[in-house]
């Protein structure tokens, strides 16, 4: 198997306040040092000097995020550019800056970036240092609500980097890095609280999600796309701290019916976990007094707004007499087959292919682990962290 599959945890009732109940997508922190880390050479023939105090922004989403602010008359080895931006080196991946706030010039700069697990939060602005000694100048500040890249401890500050150059940030002015937050629905319907689904906790009312979506935008949360995680993941990309994963579970029609339009509006990305077993050709019609599950109509009519991937095939239930699911109690070989017969159901959306199914959601994923160890995947347990065990 070429590409690796991203097993989710996922909490077991649906999240009916915005920002409860839901997991924390996190970082592996374990503070490291230079010894641990393995960096990348580069050789730049030029560099970009700050002709003024210049923002400096993360391209997530389609939207533009400011990070940072470089301050005047610092130099930096020019990693790329395009018709509007300049790029530098910052944390994983890069930062980008507007180019009327710099001019090119030439330099024969040779640096390493490295990629680190570890991350922190910055609680409010925080000054960035040219030194870790005495006297240091302040050279760039980061916004508040700012995940950073931190390469190695050093006394009462944290070694970051910035254009491939050794800056500095105090410790005290960071917090812990919680995590990504994912929010996870299952089905949706109108007037819940009237309905016979009113004690069903499985079930929200479209007005309180579309009103969880507005949070959202009114409090400058960013949905991200599976893509968007896993490659945050794999330490090829940054976050910003306010970001999220839209998730939900067993692949109901409720999601295309009402969950999709306001998704659409909001040019918000999530993710659909589905029940492959219950997958035809197009979905049972509308009735909000029963269940009916997204057909394989619905999902290519979908795919703007929703990643779908895989919540089982047949597994999705109990072992007989126990309270514990198929998926965790069944042998290697039938797990095994039931994901295999999950991807190929979902594929028939997608011409066939089966490389694009790259995710599992599934409850106690460490009990899990136990089926995997011939299988090359990377697990991630609830709460997620970046640096997981890794089984093959």
């Amino acid at each position: 198997m070429n590409k690796k599959m991203y097993i989710i945890g996922v909490p077991i009732i649906i999240i009916t306040l915005l920002l409860i109940g839901f997991n924390m997508l996190g970082q592996g922190n374990k503070i490291v040092t230079y010894q641990d880390l393995k960096g990348i050479a580069f050789s730049s023939t030029e560099e970009i000097e700050l002709v003024e105090d210049a923002a400096a922004y993360q391209l997530l989403e389609d939207k533009r995020i400011e990070v940072a602010t470089l301050l005047k008359s610092t130099a930096y080895p020019l990693l790329g550019e395009d018709e509007e931006y300049y790029q530098i080196n910052f944390g994983n991946d890069r930062i980008y800056i507007l180019k009327k706030d710099a001019v090119k010039q030439p330099a024969n700069a040779e640096f390493e970036t490295f990629k680190s697990e570890y991350t922190v939060l910055s609680e409010s602005s925080l000054e960035v240092l040219d030194t870790a000694e005495r006297g240091a100048k302040v050279v760039a500040r980061i916004n508040p609500d700012m995940r950073v890249v931190v390469l190695e401890e050093i006394k009462s500050r944290y070694r970051i980097q910035i254009g491939g150059m050794d800056r500095y940030i105090y410790k005290k002015d960071t917090v812990e890095d919680s995590g990504v937050p994912a929010l996870m629905y299952h089905h949706m319907i109108e007037n819940a609280a009237q309905s016979s689904q009113s004690t069903n906790r499985m079930v929200i009312d479209v007005k309180n999600f579309e009103e969880q979506m507005d949070f959202l935008v009114k409090n400058h949360w960013t949905p991200i796309s599976m893509q968007t995680f896993q490659q945050w993941k794999e330490k090829e990309i940054d976050l910003p701290k306010k970001v999220v994963l839209l998730t939900f579970d067993d692949g109901i029609l409720s999601t295309v019916k009402y969950a999709y339009p306001i998704l659409k509006a909001h040019n918000m990305p999530a993710a659909s976990f589905l029940i492959m077993g219950k997958i035809r050709q197009e979905a049972a019609p509308w009735d909000p007094e029963t269940l009916q599950n997204v057909g394989l109509k619905e999902i290519k009519a979908t795919t703007d707004v929703y990643d779908y991937q895989h919540h089982t095939h047949y597994f999705h239930v109990f072992k007989k007499g126990t309270s514990e699911g198929l998926m965790i109690t069944d042998s290697y070989e039938a797990i095994m087959q039931d994901l295999d017969d999950g991807k190929h159901q979902l594929a028939k959306a997608f011409d066939g292919d089966t490389e694009r199914v790259t995710s599992l959601a599934y409850l106690s994923v460490n009990i899990m682990k136990q089926h995997f160890v011939r299988w090359r995947i990377l697990v991630y347990y609830t709460p997620l962290r970046r640096s997981q065990e890794r089984f093959y």
